[in-house]
This record gives C-alpha cells, structure tokens and sequence, in this order.
C-alpha cells in the first residue's frame, strides 16, 4: 500500500477479514458518529479495493495485522 493510500490515525473500533460481510460491516460502523474503524485483510488488495471504493468512510488501513498493535 502506497503512503498516499495509507491513512493514519487511531481508530476506535476494527474489522479483520474484509470479504463480504467483513467489507458491508467496516462500512456500516464508520457511517455511525464517533466511530473510525481499523481495516485488515490477509490479501492487501481487498484493502486498497475498500479503501479506493469508499474514500468518505476513514479507514484505517493496516497491510499487517501487528502495525496497529497498541
């Protein structure tokens, strides 16, 4: 993932696993007000894809699942 795809931030709330139903659920969660949601999926494309597909949403995107490890 490209930095200029990578956004920063902390995220409150976040989904792994982004086919279907993972992609519908990240996306319901960050429409709702407060909420920015982490991203994650073992093929990095499924990210980019969800990410380029819904800029307005704010996701967090992490390419590895310990990058967001707090």
């Amino acid at each position: 993932m490209s930095h200029e795809q990578t956004h920063t931030g902390r995220a409150n709330i976040g989904v792994v696993g982004l086919a279907v139903m993972g992609a519908n659920l990240a996306r319901n969660l960050a429409s709702r007000e407060g909420n920015t949601v982490a991203i994650y999926n073992r093929s990095p494309g499924r990210t980019r894809t969800l990410i380029e597909q819904h800029p307005e949403a704010g996701f967090v995107a992490s390419e590895s699942i310990h990058e967001r490890r707090s």
